[in-house]
């Protein structure tokens, strides 16, 4: 196509190149300043707000990766927290039975035989 329009200019002069041109503005290939301006200010703007899209996605990554983190530190906080209370739990269960043990030897045989 192009070299069709090449010889239609070199064998026609002025209106050659006069029928290029509406032939290249009818085709697209060839706009107006105006329009590819617009054109460039509109892709501007589309990339400013992809990028202010993905930045907005990478803070609430980071944010979302912080929350993750704290609550993986909270739990295992929480898991030492449960078993410090489960072993208080066992020594106190086992001073309560040393007691209560101590207390039943200590009582008369014959007062704690109904007790059964």
């Amino acid at each position: 196509m192009d070299e069709q329009l090449i010889g239609i200019a070199v064998q026609g002069g002025a209106t050659g190149i006069l029928t290029i041109v509406v032939i290249l503005i009818l085709l697209g290939r060839l706009v107006p300043r105006s329009s590819v301006k617009q054109l460039r200010e509109d892709a501007e703007v589309r990339v400013k707000d992809i990028f202010r899209i993905a930045e907005t996605w990478e803070k609430a990554y980071t944010k979302s990766e912080d929350a993750r983190r704290i609550e993986a530190q909270t739990r295992q906080e929480q898991e030492r927290a449960l078993q410090e209370c489960i072993e208080i739990g066992k020594a106190s269960l086992a001073i309560l039975q040393a007691v209560r043990n101590a207390a039943q030897g200590a009582i008369p045989h014959e007062l704690t035989e109904g007790r059964d």
